[in-house]
C-alpha cells in the first residue's frame, strides 16, 4: 500500500508508529457518520466520498468489495505492507499494518487539515464526480463549501503496526542499489 503524505498527512512518519489513512472505496457515501456502498470499487487512497444524501444508493451495507476471486477484501481484514511518500520520488517502508475504519472526518477536523491536503481532496472529488456522474455540474468552489459544511466527508482508517518485514525491506534496498548502479550518468 502506497500512501501519499499529501493526501494523508497523519500517515505513519517512522516505521512502527501509528497513523491515519484518508481514503475510501470508490463510490462510498458517508451518511450520518455511517457508510454504505454506492457502487463497488477498489480501495483508492486518493478517493473521496459522495455528498451525503445525494445520488442513488445500493440497498445493502457491506464492509468491502469482492476481489478477483470472490474473496472479500478490505484494508481491515489483512496486513498491508505500507510505504509512505516522504517527498517526490522518495518513499519509506513503515512496516506491516492493520487498518481499522473510523468514523468519517468531521467538519471541524476537515478545517484543521493543511490547505494543500484540502486542495488535494477537493480536486480528487471533482475528478471522481466527473468520472462517475457524467451529467453532474459542480465546481471546485461548491466542493470546497461541501467539505466545509459536511455535505462531503472523507473516510478515515486508523493504522496500527503489526510487524516489520525485514526481508522485504532488505530486498527493496538491494533492488534499489542494483538499479542505481546499472544506470549510467550522461
Amino acid at each position: 500500500m502506497l500512501i501519499n503524505s499529501l493526501a494523508s498527512p497523519y500517515a505513519p512518519q517512522e516505521p512502527g508508529t501509528c497513523g491515519l489513512f484518508f481514503g475510501v472505496e470508490k463510490e462510498r457515501v458517508a451518511i450520518n457518520n455511517e457508510t454504505e456502498i454506492v457502487d463497488e470499487g477498489e480501495l483508492d487512497g486518493g478517493g473521496v466520498v459522495r455528498p451525503r444524501g445525494r445520488g442513488k444508493r445500493r440497498a445493502t451495507r457491506q464492509t468491502g468489495k469482492r476481489g478477483r476471486r470472490g474473496k472479500l477484501m478490505t484494508p481491515g481484514n489483512r496486513l498491508m505492507k505500507v510505504l509512505v511518500r516522504i517527498k517526490v520520488n522518495e518513499w519509506k517502508y513503515m512496516g506491516q499494518y492493520k487498518l481499522e475504519r473510523q468514523r468519517p472526518l468531521s467538519v471541524v477536523e476537515w478545517r484543521t487539515l493543511p490547505r494543500d491536503t484540502q486542495t488535494f481532496w477537493i480536486n480528487r472529488t471533482l475528478e471522481m464526480l466527473v468520472r462517475t456522474q457524467k451529467n453532474m455540474k459542480v465546481t471546485l468552489r461548491e466542493i470546497d463549501c461541501g467539505f466545509a459544511t459536511g455535505d462531503y466527508a472523507l473516510m478515515v482508517w486508523g493504522m496500527v503496526c503489526q510487524g516489520y518485514d525485514l526481508a522485504f525491506q532488505q530486498d527493496l534496498a538491494e533492488k534499489l542499489c542494483r538499479d542505481s548502479t546499472d544506470a549510467t550518468v550522461p
